[in-house]
């Protein structure tokens, strides 16, 4: 592995095309689930979405963090 995609591979918060990319899904579709509040770990920094790379991984193997449950209050 590269050094650069070695530093990305570690990055806490990915772009939302990084995280359809590693949901297994086109960009649309994670920019679909963006607008339908369905991407977990979504985040506004500055003037573009990221998600959490750990909560969006939870998420795909089937767990949730509790702060990212919709029912949390």
């Amino acid at each position: 592995m590269r050094q650069d995609q070695h530093r990305r591979a570690e990055r806490p918060l990915i772009s939302v095309a990084q995280a359809a990319e590693v949901a297994g899904v086109s960009e649309a579709t994670g920019y679909r689930w963006l607008s339908q509040g369905e991407l977990p770990g979504a985040v506004w920094v500055g003037r573009r979405w990221y998600v959490r790379r750990r909560v969006l991984e939870a998420w795909l193997e089937g767990t949730t963090f509790p702060s990212e449950r919709r029912d949390a209050a």
